[in-house]
């Protein structure tokens, strides 16, 4: 069994006052997706799992269709703040020296939905029952950043 855990594209910043930021990849999140498909669309993929957010969804896209699959959407999958109303990429909190990229990294999270020990579980046990699933095969899982830290902190 092989899983092949993909941190999604480039998204673009959103900061909004009231609902949910569930931002969509910028242009280089495009290609950087594009870029994905071709390297993996070679490999012979069982299936893709791919989080409920638009960033993942768009990401996973060019790959399902260079590999004719279907995702499959994996509420387990998705990100500690799927329910914030701002994001900012982690790549330009790193680059503006911004104070939430130093909290993250202290394991502070504003934002989030729920308690990080409860999200590890969620996570570590979504990715452990796609396993078992395919025993023999090769899945790739399009995510996020905190999950495949999680999953790796895990094994």
């Amino acid at each position: 069994m092989e899983i092949v855990l993909v941190r999604h594209a480039l998204p673009l910043r959103v900061e909004l006052e009231t609902g949910i930021a569930d931002p969509e990849l910028a242009a280089e999140g495009h290609e950087q997706a594009a870029k994905m498909a071709a390297y993996l669309g070679i490999e012979d993929v069982e299936a893709v799992y791919v989080s409920p957010l638009r960033r993942a969804l768009e990401t996973a896209r060019p790959l399902c269709k260079v590999l004719g699959l279907e995702a499959v959407v994996s509420e387990g999958v998705a990100e500690f703040d799927r329910n914030s109303r701002e994001y900012v990429p982690v790549e330009e909190l790193r680059a503006t020296n911004d104070p939430r990229w130093e909290k993250l990294l202290r394991g502070e999270w504003d934002g989030v939905d729920e308690d990080p020990s409860i999200f590890k579980a969620r996570v570590v046990a979504t990715v452990e029952d796609l396993i078992a699933r395919h025993p023999g095969g090769r899945v790739v899982v399009v995510c996020h950043g905190g999950v495949i830290n999680q999953y790796l902190a895990h094994v």
